[in-house]
């Protein structure tokens, strides 16, 4: 459900329109445009008594529409309820609380943690391991990094609990999922091993620095320089794969570069991670989203909802044919005779589980998940 104003107002009357469960969940996604609804979005849910987990992220999409106003609405059947985690220490009691109520709440097979991040915090992969170490026996992890277009870090999720940044937000729901995930960034340069690198910052690329060896390589096959242009103008069409085995590459995406030649990226980068270079072409992407929905839906449960986790850096180099991406997420969709509207985000980096059963924090990248009620 896509509400594009009044947010709070129509958030209460929602929940009051029909009957709900004790164990429900009020899931609200915002555009970044909404921000200022967010204090009234609280404290009304919060008098109303509305359980609720949310974010503010670059955009929001409903069926083959975007924006940055607005707010994706969904009620969510989560039995053990929403989880803030502000340090890596309360995962642990988070994982005592689910073994303990398991047996009265939770079906054998596995359910959909829910998971909302702060995009632009240090140390993401290290939190998303630990929560998987702790729940990935029970729970597929399927979510998305909050934040802003602007790359300027500010609060960005909410709950009951306030308004907060460097934080995580988790919903454990009992639905099963399956993601399709998927990016088509083709390979142009490398391996090379990021011989220099700390946190999500690439000092040293083969022992030289980062991003002397970067330059040349985008430059040349560009025939632009980055003297001429905003760093991120440039750079947007040639992020970083950290190469993963039998599968597509994980992205990085440089966001800067700092006055000693050191690249920082959205997301960390392992030392001695084997990396390439790639770049986007228009077709390959959008062939990525329409592989990726049919994974999804390649499912021998019928999808109920759709969710969209799509990174903003896809929008921003797509430009006006990010719309072909949508609607060819919605042709796959119509042609399954489903009749739904896929709904999601604009993200600062894209979360799931659904590979291989690692839990992974992706760039530049579309994750299309479908949500399943348990066989």
């Amino acid at each position: 459900m896509f509400w594009s104003s009044h947010i709070a107002q129509k958030a209460v009357q929602f929940w009051r329109s029909k009957d709900r469960s004790e164990h429900e969940v009020l899931l609200l996604l915002l555009g970044e445009d909404s921000l200022p609804e967010v204090s009234e979005i609280i404290s009304q849910l919060n008098a109303a008594d509305i359980p609720f987990l949310g974010g503010i992220f670059p955009g929001v999409i409903y069926g083959e529409a975007h924006q940055s106003q607005g707010a994706i609405a969904k009620a969510l059947y989560a039995p053990l309820g929403v989880h803030l985690i502000r340090e890596v220490a309360d995962i642990p009691q988070l994982s005592r609380k689910l073994e303990q109520a398991r047996p009265g709440f939770i079906s054998e097979a596995k359910g959909t943690a829910i998971t909302l991040v702060d995009g632009l915090m240090q140390g993401i992969s290290g939190l998303l391991q630990e929560a998987y170490d702790y729940l990935g026996h029970a729970y597929e992890f399927l979510g998305g990094g909050a934040g802003s277009i602007s790359l300027e870090q500010a609060p960005c999720l909410f709950s009951p609990e306030g308004f907060f940044q460097d934080a995580a937000l988790i919903c454990l729901v009992d639905q099963s999922s399956k993601a399709g995930i998927r990016h088509g960034w083709k390979k142009i340069y490398g391996p090379v091993v990021a011989t220099l690198a700390e946190g999500n910052t690439i000092h040293e690329l083969n022992w030289e620095n980062a991003f002397t060896i970067y330059q040349e390589v985008v430059e040349s096959d560009s025939q632009q320089q980055f003297d001429q242009q905003a760093f991120f103008d440039l750079a947007k069409a040639y992020p970083f794969g950290m190469f993963k085995e039998g599968e597509e590459d994980v992205v990085r995406d440089p966001i800067s570069v700092d006055g000693e030649g050191h690249l920082v990226c959205v997301g960390e980068v392992p030392q001695n991670s084997v990396l390439h270079i790639l770049k986007g072409e228009t077709e390959a992407l959008i062939q990525a989203a329409a592989d990726a929905t049919e994974i999804a839906l390649n499912s021998p449960q019928p999808a109920q909802e759709i969710l969209l986790v799509d990174c903003i850096s896809r929008v921003i180099f797509l430009d006006k044919n990010f719309q072909q991406e949508l609607s060819t997420i919605q042709d796959r969709v119509n042609e399954r005779q489903l009749n739904l509207a896929p709904e999601g985000i604009l993200s600062l980096g894209e979360i799931s589980s659904h590979v291989h059963g690692v839990l992974t924090f992706y760039n530049k990248t579309i994750i299309v998940g479908s949500l399943h009620a348990h066989p």
